[in-house]
């Protein structure tokens, strides 16, 4: 995903599928398990999305409540 990235494509991690009908539909033989599908492709609006993020003091605790 990163070197996807650094190409200037998007990715999308995605790990809740029906394998079955993956496996059916790309033809993937029995002992085969597929885990994760990962689209790839280059983003109709190209432009970084800022993240919005808490600050660490907000999500980390160190050793106490």
């Amino acid at each position: 995903m990163l070197c996807a990235a650094a190409e200037g494509l998007g990715t999308c991690w995605i790990g809740a599928f029906d394998e079955g009908k993956v496996k059916e539909i790309l033809d993937i033989p029995k002992g085969i398990r597929v885990v994760e599908l990962l689209p790839l492709g280059y983003p109709r609006d190209p432009s970084p999305v800022k993240k919005i993020r808490f600050p660490l003091q907000k999500i980390v605790k160190y050793e106490q409540w």
